[in-house]
């Protein structure tokens, strides 16, 4: 089970690779996988990212799919979650109904990694080098 968020859709697709590793040695009815999109805490949702951060991971995970699809060793549900999490980067601009504040989202996104940080002597930009221009770029 995956919860989809901001932060894993950059090795998701390589997650994805071990999970289909794992499959080929162990059978496909032993592992098997769900994308399930957070929505709560809404700062953390994937669609906090800029449009093109969301671009690239959804075609990053139509190229996965390409690879994938129609093989023995995938679940239906599986390709339709996939399929439902690429929907959704391309069409969904809101977490939900209550969060359609985008500067405030972002906002709270910064805000929480940044204290994050401090706290826990940890470095977002070191973790996460593919969003450090993104992060860089959040007006606070």
């Amino acid at each position: 089970m995956c919860t989809i968020n901001a932060l894993c859709l950059d090795s998701l697709p390589k997650h994805l690779d071990q999970l289909i590793e794992w499959k080929k040695i162990y059978g496909r009815d032993y592992i098997n996988f769900t994308l399930n999109i957070l929505r709560f805490p809404s700062f953390q949702s994937a669609l906090v990212l800029g449009e093109s951060l969301r671009n690239q991971y959804k075609q990053d995970l139509i190229d996965w799919m390409g690879k994938h699809k129609g093989h023995s060793y995938l679940h239906e549900h599986e390709i339709n979650h996939t399929q439902r999490l690429i929907d959704y980067l391309d069409v969904v601009k809101t977490p939900h109904s209550d969060a359609f504040d985008m500067p405030k989202l972002l906002n709270d996104f910064y805000k929480f990694h940044a204290q994050y940080d401090q706290r826990r002597g940890k470095d977002f930009a070191q973790a996460f080098p593919n969003l450090k221009e993104w992060y860089d770029s959040i007006q606070v």
